[in-house]
């Protein structure tokens, strides 16, 4: 219960930092001092959180590559968020779906990707954060990347001649 100090005027902002759902309700002070009028009906006010925006995807970069199977995706931090939705799927449309998760673990901005190791070629992936009122908001930017775990071939040498001497 919070009571506000006297006041002279017809409108008041409390202090309050919280979430939820609070009650208000005011009176009337007549000349006197203990000259009160009755409450008024009370009021019903929920505070609820802003709605997260969409997070900024880190990692793996954008249309870049890697020879990880179980790479960990990262994100930054929004405020506001309280879980993070986290989605990987080998078509950009997220039909087929390899992850599909509501990330509450810490830390809360990565996601490593589990079981079995992913196979060569692009993933496609996307991350929303939700408010502790289980508010989401918009999605990311869907970020593209490719593993890749095939070794580069192997280079063979040319020019100049093993043990060849040169001079300009």
């Amino acid at each position: 219960v919070y009571t506000s100090p006297l006041l002279t005027g017809t409108s008041y902002t409390p202090v309050y930092s919280g979430y939820g759902t609070i009650y208000w309700s005011v009176r009337a002070r007549g000349a006197g001092e203990d000259d009160w009028g009755d409450w008024a009906a009370a009021w019903q006010l929920t505070i609820q959180p802003k709605v997260p925006a969409a997070p900024l995807l880190l990692s793996p970069a954008n249309k870049g590559a890697t020879n990880d199977v179980n790479p960990t995706l990262d994100w930054s931090d929004v405020a506001y968020a309280e879980n993070y939705r986290v989605t990987l799927a080998s078509d950009k449309r997220f039909i087929n779906r390899i992850v599909d998760e509501q990330e509450t673990g810490s830390p809360l901005s990565e996601y490593t990707v589990p079981g079995d190791p992913l196979g060569d070629g692009p993933y496609y992936w996307k991350v929303q954060a939700q408010n502790s009122q289980e508010q989401w908001g918009a999605w990311s930017k869907v970020f593209l990347f490719n593993v890749d775990t095939n070794r580069p071939p192997k280079v063979l040498l040319s020019a100049p001649k093993d043990l060849s001497a040169s001079s300009k």
